[in-house]
């Protein structure tokens, strides 16, 4: 990852945007195995229970991809996609409740 960050900062936006996005796509530098594996630290941290932590995963790495032009710059990558996570986790614990209060 640091390999990544270190090259990023050296090119303009546009490049660096597109670099990161080719670098999520093809795993580059394991750029996208390492957020995933950091992604469920965080959502098992998070208490979502085992069976529903790559669900959250997932849905985190769908919607930053859906977003990854909000991103203000790809160095701050990983505190961008671990606020996303901690969202996700938030609206999946709140589900959990509503259907808890259901039964």
């Amino acid at each position: 990852m640091q390999t990544l960050q270190v090259s990023l900062t050296q090119q303009s936006w546009p490049g660096e945007w597109q670099r990161l996005r080719s670098a999520l796509l093809t795993d580059q530098d394991g750029i996208l195995t390492e957020t995933r594996q950091r992604l469920a630290r965080l959502a098992q941290a998070r208490g979502i229970e085992p069976h529903a932590i790559d669900d959250v995963v997932q849905e985190t790495l769908l919607e930053a991809w859906s977003h990854l032009e909000r991103l203000h710059t790809p160095v701050g990558f990983p505190f961008w996609i671990d606020e996303i996570c901690r969202n996700v986790c938030r609206r999946a614990a709140h589900r959990r409740d509503e259907i808890g209060r259901a039964h």
